[in-house]
């Protein structure tokens, strides 16, 4: 971590996106599960990787504060002060975020991890798989590769979310195996060459959301986002949400939206931002500001105080 945060100020720097006469403030977020004490050890982190100034803020938070304050989500002001439920679906965490007249309370950890990055490594395997059946050598090449080189992997991985992501933006463009997305990686500097790709269309993707994975206890991704559902649904008890929002990238996929109808059928309204994927980093964002400006208007309250124009009035108007 501490080396990634590391070479993403120095490209920060290096394109002239920070400047050396303001210490700038970066604001990061945090799971919402996280409590105080995991938030600040987290900010330690950061600032021993070169970010002096930092605020870890919980994901919720920045996620509410820019539904509350954009006009990407047409909700109505007075909804919000209800029970609002917002579920942020991550790469590698879902988080469940009840909001009740705009008091924020995170749900408690209900046990699975379940993130869309587990959708790309399934997506990953399968390839790795149908490889196997038509050309066993050409995998076992692959699976050589990826022992001696990492990063080519992760290269793949890459392309799979890329592929994944291309494919529900408009599913219905990738009806069939003749109508599959276009995406592949050709690794040239592999002799032979070898090209990695992905075969994704419906029955495809199917097959991908309904694996057994060993990481969500051999159920498939689709029956442990239900069960995240549900469990989230059990815990809130007599309060259900009268609004669910989804947020995080992987809300765009459209059987996302249908399960959480089937679990939340009591609410109003369930709804989705243009860009759900941004919705976290927009809020962060709205955070930074506002405590750029509350800062601002502290130190001009204090200048004001401190200053001998007021001290003059006040000395006049004590004896009265």
């Amino acid at each position: 971590m501490r080396r990634f945060i590391r070479t993403y100020l120095s490209l920060l720097h290096e394109s002239k996106q920070l400047q050396n006469r303001t210490l700038p403030l970066f604001v990061v977020g945090a799971p919402s599960g996280w409590n105080a004490q995991e938030r600040e050890t987290y900010a330690r982190l950061l600032q021993e990787a070169g970010m002096q100034r930092v605020a870890v803020e919980k994901e919720s938070r920045a996620a509410f504060l820019h539904i509350k304050e954009s006009k990407a989500f047409d909700i109505r002001a007075d909804h919000l002060m209800k029970r609002v439920l917002i579920i942020d679906i991550g790469s590698s965490t879902t988080d469940f975020t009840l909001v009740a007249h705009l008091e924020a309370e995170a749900l408690e950890d209900f046990g699975q991890d379940v993130g869309a990055g587990l959708i790309d490594q399934a997506i990953f395997d399968r390839t790795l798989e149908r490889l196997g059946n038509l050309q066993p050598a050409e995998r076992q090449r692959f699976e050589t590769i990826f022992a001696e080189n990492a990063h080519i992997q992760r290269r793949c991985l890459i392309l799979c979310r890329k592929g994944k992501e291309e494919y529900f933006s408009n599913t219905e463009l990738y009806r069939s195996e003749d109508e599959r997305v276009a995406c592949s990686l050709k690794l040239r500097t592999i002799q032979p060459p070898l090209e990695f790709e992905p075969y994704l269309y419906h029955e495809e993707m199917e097959q991908v959301l309904n694996r057994p994975l060993e990481e969500l206890a051999q159920r498939s991704w689709k029956q442990a986002f239900f069960a995240a559902l549900q469990e989230a649904r059990r815990k809130m008890g007599a309060q259900q949400p009268e609004l669910v929002i989804l947020t995080g990238g992987a809300s765009r996929m459209g059987f996302v939206h249908t399960l959480c109808q089937e679990v939340f059928c009591d609410a109003e309204e369930i709804v989705r931002g243009a860009e759900p994927e941004f919705t976290i980093a927009k809020g962060l964002a709205r955070i930074g500001r506002i405590d750029f400006l509350a800062h601002e208007l502290t130190t001009a309250i204090h200048a004001l105080g401190n200053s001998d124009e007021l001290h003059r009035l006040l000395d006049k108007a004590i004896p009265a």
